[in-house]
């Protein structure tokens, strides 16, 4: 299964739409992962027509900064604990990167996010970098 993977597009104010080679990488995916700062639903709305899309609520959506609340919407959640083909994946927009040990670690943060069972892997936005980390085994 490929997943496409996305994060903090801050569409219309980053630019007036996604870069056109979003549409190109994502044109085989059969799921779409939005780890926030969507800004607005049309984003959600026209990666839609690729693949079924999860999106987390950023601090970009919920009205901060005088940005726009971005409403209820089925496709749009503050965390989301998906499974694809047995493996678990957690969706969500920020998580303490760096720790800030003992108290705000991430193993404390996913027990938070996810009570029920810790994601095999952990997918957020916020840090406009990609970044690729084995902490606690997740």
């Amino acid at each position: 299964m490929k997943i496409g993977l996305i994060s903090d597009t801050h569409i219309p104010e980053a630019m007036p739409e996604l870069w056109p080679h979003v549409y190109q990488q994502f044109y085989d995916v059969q799921a779409i992962l939005h780890a926030g700062d969507i800004y607005d639903l049309s984003v959600i709305d026209r990666l839609q027509e690729i693949a079924p899309v999860y999106a987390a609520r950023g601090n970009g959506d919920d009205g901060s900064a005088g940005r726009c609340i971005q409403p209820d919407d089925d496709r749009l959640r503050e965390v989301w604990a998906l499974e694809f083909n047995g493996f678990r994946i957690g969706l969500t927009h920020y998580i303490p990167m760096p720790e800030i040990p003992p108290d705000i670690t991430v193993s404390k943060w996913l027990g938070k996010l996810f009570p029920e069972a810790k994601p095999d892997v952990l997918i957020y936005g916020d840090t406009h970098v990609e970044q690729i980390d084995m902490i606690d085994g997740v």
